[in-house]
C-alpha cells in the first residue's frame, strides 16, 4: 500500500523525488558506493527494491544487469519511459 499523505504526497511526483535526491547528494553517494563498496562484477544483476524512478541505473557500470521495482506506479512509469532499454 502506497502512503500518500503530507510530504509523501509531494514525493509521489517523480521530478520532486529526483530533486530531493539531487539536493541531498544521492548521485555522488551512489557512484561512490558502486565503485568502492558494492564490488560489482561484469554480468552481475542488481535488484533495487524501492527503486523510485530508477535513477540508480545511471550510476552503475554498463555491464551490470539492473532490475528495479517500486510500489509507486508513477515511479515505475517514469523509469520505463526514461530507461526503456
Amino acid at each position: 500500500m502506497e502512503v500518500s499523505t503530507g510530504f509523501r504526497s509531494i514525493l509521489k511526483l517523480s521530478w520532486a523525488y529526483e530533486l530531493l535526491q539531487w539536493l541531498v547528494g544521492a548521485a555522488s553517494a551512489q557512484r561512490w558506493l558502486a565503485a568502492h563498496v558494492w564490488d560489482l562484477r561484469d554480468g552481475q544483476t542488481v535488484v533495487d527494491a524501492g527503486c523510485g524512478p530508477g535513477t540508480l541505473i545511471e550510476r552503475l557500470p554498463d555491464t551490470i544487469h539492473y532490475f528495479g521495482f517500486d510500489i509507486s506506479e508513477r515511479y515505475i512509469r517514469t523509469a520505463q519511459s526514461k530507461f526503456s532499454d
